[in-house]
C-alpha cells in the first residue's frame, strides 16, 4: 500500500473532494454521487452534516493532499435539526455520573468540559 506522500509525489489523483455528510445510514454519498474512484474522495460524517466538526480534518488533509472541492450534503427531515443543546448537556452529565474524579486523586471537572462543547446550529431547510 502506498503512503499518501508517495501518492502525492507520483501525481496520482488522490482525495481531491472532501464530502461532509450526515451520519444517517440512509445517506450514502458514494452511492448517489456514483463515485467510481474512491481514492479521489474523503467522506466525513457527523450528525446533521455540519461543517464545523469536520474543519480540523479538512484543514489537516488539505495541507497534506490539497483538497480542491468541498461538498456539504444534508437531507430532509434530519433528526439533528431537533437537537436541544441543553438536553444534550443534561444527558452527558447524567452519563458521566460519579466520573468527576479520575480515581487517582486528580479531580476532573466534567461539567466544565461539557459546557465547552459546541454543537453548532442547523439553519434552513435541506433539499
Amino acid at each position: 500500500m502506498q503512503t499518501n506522500t508517495q501518492i502525492k509525489t507520483l501525481g496520482v489523483p488522490a482525495y481531491k473532494t472532501f464530502i461532509i455528510s450526515c451520519t444517517d445510514w440512509r445517506i450514502d454519498p458514494a452511492k448517489f454521487l456514483d463515485i467510481d474512484t474512491p481514492r479521489e474522495y474523503l467522506i466525513s460524517r457527523n450528525s446533521g452534516a455540519r461543517a464545523r466538526p469536520s474543519l480540523p480534518n479538512l484543514l489537516a488533509l488539505d495541507d497534506l493532499v490539497t483538497i480542491e472541492t468541498v461538498l456539504v450534503i444534508g437531507h430532509t427531515d434530519c433528526g439533528a435539526r431537533s437537537f436541544d443543546e441543553d438536553a444534550i448537556r443534561r444527558v452527558l452529565r447524567e452519563r458521566a455520573g460519579n466520573a468527576g474524579s479520575a480515581g487517582d486523586g486528580e479531580n476532573v471537572d466534567i461539567d466544565i468540559d461539557i459546557e465547552r462543547l459546541e454543537f453548532g446550529r442547523i439553519h434552513g431547510e435541506y433539499v
